[in-house]
């Protein structure tokens, strides 16, 4: 009896033996193909081929090739994983291994991963006065439909006058499924007779206000009507940088010396504003300034923006559709005019011009812009109805630094 539990031992031991040398063998082999999915600022997307005997995974990263420090290890139950709270615009090398109940295997060969910068959608848009809110153009929900779907991060508009009509808007924007916008100077009923007709709308899921004013025109036509400009100073939630956001309505009748001066008094305000503790933040200057290229004071303006620091980033110069240091590396759109007052066939240029615009985009000159769109629903013979606005949403993505 001793000799046959002897041998019936010594044959599981055998089995397990061979049982453990294969586990081994399997759990031995490190993951194949292991590949970055997708990068943002602040995270990496892996993924690599399943091995069939792992029970799990271990993620490992550093900024040095040989992984000397090691950053950390994450381990996860399936072939993929997101690195997160990372450095943006940083490169990382990765590995990964499989794990199971006999042993670890190898670490994979290493792969290359680089964060990506920080993208800000910064966008005008002039929504046209709330009476006129119809079936074919000026409807709210068309309007926050827009702004919605752009995923701008700071808006600024025109045209959201004293009263209702900014709560009507809001309301749009959250029944759109736009709830975390906000509006600079006042969200509850204080707020909605500070200024005449402009706003910064902003994600506070994304940014942080922290604080805005609005500023009237030293020079004014005398109608009665106080055309002002607003700024505000946001905060990215992601790193707390921050940057100023202005949008202005230049008098739409007046003369160019006025708009000049009402011009030049938004950036002489930013020059002032953007320098805080030593230290330069971005700038972006947007609104309806009623000047197209074709128009004064468009000649003195576009070089002084540009020499302060602020300029076109369509790169747009004085009645000649010549650019001169376009940013925008690709736009969508952008050759119809900003300005469809409403007509089914707006006045538009020839597809691969800048257009003709009197709603505009400033940025400090050093950001990178890798798009502009005008939202524009075009169904090949006409507009989309309902037509948002008299004006078209413009938008561009900007690179923070």
């Amino acid at each position: 009896m001793h000799r046959v539990g002897g041998l019936a031992a010594a044959i599981f031991g055998v089995l397990g033996s061979m049982l453990l040398a294969t586990s081994s063998a399997e759990a031995a082999e490190p993951p194949a193909n292991l590949r970055v999915i997708s990068t943002t600022s602040f995270t990496v997307k892996l993924a690599w081929d399943p091995v069939g005997t792992a029970t799990g995974y271990t993620v490992s990263y550093s900024k040095e090739s040989d992984f000397s420090p090691e950053l950390g290890r994450k381990n996860t139950n399936e072939p993929s994983f997101t690195l997160t709270g990372l450095t943006r615009q940083t490169a990382y090398f990765v590995r990964v291994r499989s794990t199971s109940v006999v042993t670890d295997s190898d670490w994979s060969p290493r792969i290359r991963a680089t964060t990506g910068p920080i993208v800000m959608r910064v966008g005008s848009f002039n929504i046209k006065q709330p009476d006129e809110d119809t079936a074919m153009c000026g409807s709210f929900s068309a309007r926050a439909r827009d702004i919605v779907a752009s995923k701008v991060d700071v808006l600024g508009i025109q045209e959201a006058y004293q009263g209702s009509d900014r709560v009507h808007l809001m309301e749009a924007i959250a029944d759109a499924g736009g709830d975390d916008y906000k509006y600079t100077l006042g969200e509850g009923a204080h707020g909605w007779e500070n200024g005449w007709d402009n706003r910064i709308v902003y994600n506070s899921a994304r940014v942080d206000l922290i604080n805005s004013a609005h500023v009237p025109f030293k020079t004014q036509d005398g109608s009665g009507l106080p055309r002002e400009f607003v700024w505000g100073t946001f905060e990215l939630k992601t790193n707390r940088h921050r940057f100023l956001v202005y949008s202005t309505h230049l008098e739409p009748g007046g003369s160019a010396s006025l708009k000049k001066a009402q011009w030049d008094q938004i950036r002489a305000n930013a020059l002032r504003n953007q320098i805080v503790d030593g230290k330069t933040l971005p700038v972006f200057i947007v609104g309806d300034f009623n000047t197209s290229k074709f128009r004064e004071p468009a000649d003195v303006m576009l070089p002084k923006m540009k020499g302060s620091g602020f300029g076109d980033v369509l790169g747009q110069t004085y009645k000649s559709y010549t650019v001169s240091g376009q940013r925008v590396k690709s736009t969508a759109y952008v050759f119809f005019n900003s300005f469809n007052d409403c007509k089914l066939r707006p006045s538009r240029v020839d597809a691969g011009r800048v257009g003709n615009n009197i709603d505009w985009i400033f940025a400090t000159n050093s950001l990178q812009i890798p798009e502009w769109r005008t939202w524009v629903r075009w169904s090949g013979s006409g507009l989309q109805t309902p037509i948002a606005s008299d004006h078209f949403l413009v938008t561009i993505k900007a690179l923070l630094p």
